[in-house]
């Protein structure tokens, strides 16, 4: 019901603490609600997004770029066969002058298994295969590789996870103000834009090596089902 359902502040307002596990987000809202409320964040510093926020001021104390998982926790050898199957279905949907531009994804670049490997680069299948490792044994495993997990369970514990200041700074990057004069003058430079090539053409290329650079390659985005 529409009408019933509690607002993002209410809900916010409500929890000890945010966790964002996404392996994509549009304009990073989930991170600006979080300090809004003077909540606890822990989550991914996404590459699509983080540079801007950092230029904004934000300083998330419990971000992280990977999470590492020992390869001996699942099946690697079924895991990069699955990874290569589906990396070529879906190369395959791709127009002819778009595949050229796709960086191999990191798990198949290697045919020998690496010692660990990110969370977040495994298909479903492999994520539930870990999911499904009693936690003392997976903890121990995961956190010898990712310190800061010690860091924010001991955090957690005494209730001391820690926030993330709204920065001065940020006012004149956002806001409805920030916005329109930003847009203005775009709409300026494109009127102004010299006949030395297509500005638009040029946005367009950048944002596809952006899209189909290695560090936007996620199994889970190959499949239309995950």
């Amino acid at each position: 019901d529409e009408t019933r359902k509690p607002s993002v502040p209410e809900l916010l307002a409500a929890s000890e603490a945010v966790l964002l596990t996404s392996i994509q987000e549009g304009f990073g809202l989930p991170y600006l609600e979080a300090a809004t409320a003077r909540r606890p964040l822990i989550a991914r510093l996404l590459p699509n997004i983080a540079p801007d926020l950092d230029t904004f001021g934000f300083r998330f104390p419990q971000a992280y770029a990977e999470l590492l998982v020992p390869t001996v926790l699942f099946d690697w050898k079924r895991e990069r066969a699955r990874q290569e199957r589906f990396f070529r279905e879906w190369l395959r949907l791709l127009p002819h002058t778009l595949r050229r531009q796709v960086v191999k994804p990191i798990a198949l670049a290697s045919v020998q298994p690496p010692s660990a490997v990110p969370f977040s680069r495994l298909t479903l299948t492999a994520q539930l295969e870990i999911l499904t490792v009693p936690v003392k044994e997976s903890w121990p495993a995961c956190a010898a590789l990712n310190p800061f997990l010690k860091t924010w369970r001991r955090r957690a514990r005494i209730g001391k996870l820690r926030t993330t200041p709204w920065p001065r700074t940020a006012d004149q990057w956002l806001g409805p103000t920030a916005y329109a004069r930003r847009f203005v003058r775009l709409l300026h430079a494109r009127q102004h834009a010299s006949a030395e090539g297509n500005p638009a053409l040029s946005t367009q290329r950048d944002l596809l090596a952006k899209t189909f650079a290695t560090a936007n390659q996620y199994p889970l985005l190959w499949r239309l089902r995950t």
